[in-house]
C-alpha cells in the first residue's frame, strides 16, 4: 500500500511517491496554463482603420498595446509581385501539361482502383445546407460576430461633390438621413467634382467571445449533418 500511496515519514506524515507527485505537478501546470490562456483571451483586441480613396490602413493592438500590427492595402509594389506570381503559375501549368500524358499512362496500366464513396456536387451541397438549416446558422453566427466586432466610433470627413448640384444634393440628403452624426464633417461641393473623402473608425474584439461563437457553430447539429452528407454517409432527404 505504501508503494502506491506514499511512505510514512519519521513524524507520522505521508510522503507521496515520485510518480504521484509528478502527476499532481503536471495537472497543476496544465490548469495554470489553461487559466493563463483564458485570461489572455479575455483581453480585448483593439483595432483602428483609416479609409482614403483606393487605400485602406488598419492597425491592430493586442495585450494592451504590447503587440501591434499595421497593414496597408494595397501595398506598394503589389503589381510587380502579382506579375511574378502569374509568371510562376504559367510555368507550373506548362509543367503539369507535360506531365499529364505520363500520368494517364500509369492510370491505364493500373486498372484496379480503390472504390471510394462519391461526394455530392457543389450545387447539392449548397442545396443541403439551405434545406437543413446550415445556411441560417452561418448567417446567425456572422451577424453575431459583426454585432460584437463592429466599429464603436467612426466618422467620414473631407470633400465630396459630383459636379452636379442635384445629384450631390441627393447624396447629401441620403447621408444626412441615414448617417447624420458620421457625415456631419463632410464638406459638400455642388459646382465642381471632388472626391477627397476619408474615413476612420475604431473598435474592439474579445477573442474568447468570438471563439465561442465559432465553436458553437462548429458543433451545431446542421454542421455535423452537412459534414456527414459531404463525406457520403448521409442521404439528402
Amino acid at each position: 500500500i505504501t508503494r502506491h500511496i506514499g511512505e510514512i515519514g519519521e513524524r507520522g506524515g505521508v510522503k507521496p511517491c515520485p510518480l504521484v507527485w509528478r502527476r499532481i505537478m503536471i495537472w497543476k501546470m496544465a490548469l495554470g496554463l489553461f487559466c493563463l490562456m483564458l485570461l489572455l483571451l479575455l483581453i480585448p483586441v483593439r483595432y483602428r482603420f483609416r479609409l482614403e480613396m483606393w487605400k485602406v490602413s488598419v492597425e491592430i493592438k493586442a495585450l494592451f498595446g504590447i503587440v501591434r500590427k499595421r497593414m496597408v492595402m494595397p501595398r506598394p509594389g503589389n503589381a510587380r509581385a502579382e506579375k511574378k506570381r502569374e509568371e510562376k503559375e504559367e510555368m507550373s501549368d506548362h509543367k503539369t501539361d507535360t506531365a499529364l500524358p505520363e500520368e494517364e499512362k500509369k492510370k491505364k496500366e493500373d486498372p484496379e482502383k480503390k472504390k471510394t464513396k462519391e461526394k455530392p456536387s457543389v450545387f447539392r451541397q449548397i442545396q443541403f445546407a439551405v434545406n437543413h438549416g446550415l445556411a441560417e446558422e452561418i448567417i446567425k453566427a456572422f451577424f453575431s460576430l459583426f454585432k460584437h466586432s463592429k466599429p464603436r466610433e467612426w466618422r467620414i470627413f473631407g470633400e465630396f461633390g459630383m459636379g452636379d448640384p442635384m445629384t450631390t444634393g441627393v447624396v447629401q440628403g441620403t447621408a444626412l438621413a441615414f448617417l447624420p452624426e458620421i457625415t456631419e464633417e463632410v464638406e459638400w461641393k455642388y459646382l465642381e467634382p471632388a472626391y477627397k473623402i476619408k474615413g476612420e473608425g475604431r473598435g474592439r474584439i474579445i477573442p474568447v467571445y468570438a471563439a465561442f461563437i465559432i465553436l458553437r457553430l462548429a458543433v451545431s447539429k446542421p454542421v455535423r449533418q452537412f459534414w456527414r452528407y459531404r463525406q457520403g454517409g448521409m442521404k439528402d432527404e
